[in-house]
């Protein structure tokens, strides 16, 4: 009996259409350069910047097209920044031994000209679909 109400029940809800948003998170990111600063704290100018790291989704080890870089200052207002374009990354593809995560190098320029001073927290979003992924980069960037 239990059997046939798992299998009535399995068909539930079933519908995609249906299908909630996802958010989750994951450890699977690094931000390489800030305008090719590799430090812990980098410190710039408001202007353009060039922002490269890598990240995929640890879970569908998959690399969500849309990718965007958020920064969250002290107060907790954050400023996100679209456009990512996804690059290969055959190295963190090597390092976690898949072939399915060899795009998850990524590029974006951000006009970062209107943020105050101060310094930001980083968070990488990637999104497709309905599910979205977030990762904390253990770095910070200080607008002087």
């Amino acid at each position: 009996m239990t059997f046939s109400l798992a299998l009535a029940l399995a068909g539930c809800g079933s519908d995609e259409s249906e299908a909630v948003a996802v958010t989750t998170s994951t450890d699977s990111c690094h931000l390489d350069f800030i305008n090719g600063s590799q430090e812990r704290l980098v410190q710039v100018a408001p202007g353009r910047m060039d922002i490269r790291g890598w990240a995929f989704d640890k879970s569908t080890m998959t690399t969500p097209a849309n990718i965007e870089v958020v920064f969250k200052d002290a107060q907790g207002n954050a400023f996100n920044f679209a456009g990512g374009k996804r690059g290969e990354r055959l190295d963190v593809a090597k390092a976690y031994s898949r072939d399915t995560i060899k795009n998850a190098g990524f590029l974006l320029y951000a006009d970062a000209s209107a943020l105050p001073q101060g310094v930001y927290s980083i968070m990488v979003k990637m999104s497709e679909g309905k599910r979205t992924v977030q990762c904390t980069i253990k770095k910070n960037v200080k607008f002087i």
